[in-house]
């Protein structure tokens, strides 16, 4: 009978393992199989921040224009009120005249 690591199919890593001066291939497989999930979180990670920052750059652009269209109305407008400001100084003067 075979042991039920074998049956499984899965890994089994004994104290032997850890103390004998050459590892089974059980342990370099299941450390291949760690190593290998670990990497694949890592990427999926990564993706996931990679997407984040091209979502947060888009963001960026379009308060980046807001801005901009802000900055460009507060100046109409500024230069509204002064001419009003202007015009009705002048007109001011001409009824004290």
């Amino acid at each position: 009978m075979q042991n039920k690591a074998v049956q499984t199919g899965e890994s089994v890593i004994t104290a032997e393992d850890l103390t004998s001066d050459e590892p089974s291939t059980d342990y370099w497989r299941k450390l291949a199989e760690t190593r290998g999930d670990a990497l694949n979180r890592s990427l999926q990670e990564n993706e996931k921040l990679k997407d984040d920052i091209e979502a947060l750059k888009e963001e960026n652009r379009i308060c980046k224009e807001m801005l901009d269209e802000s900055k460009h109305l507060v100046e109409i407008l500024q230069d509204m009120i002064n001419e009003q400001d202007n015009d009705g100084s002048e007109g001011n003067i001409e009824e004290t005249q």
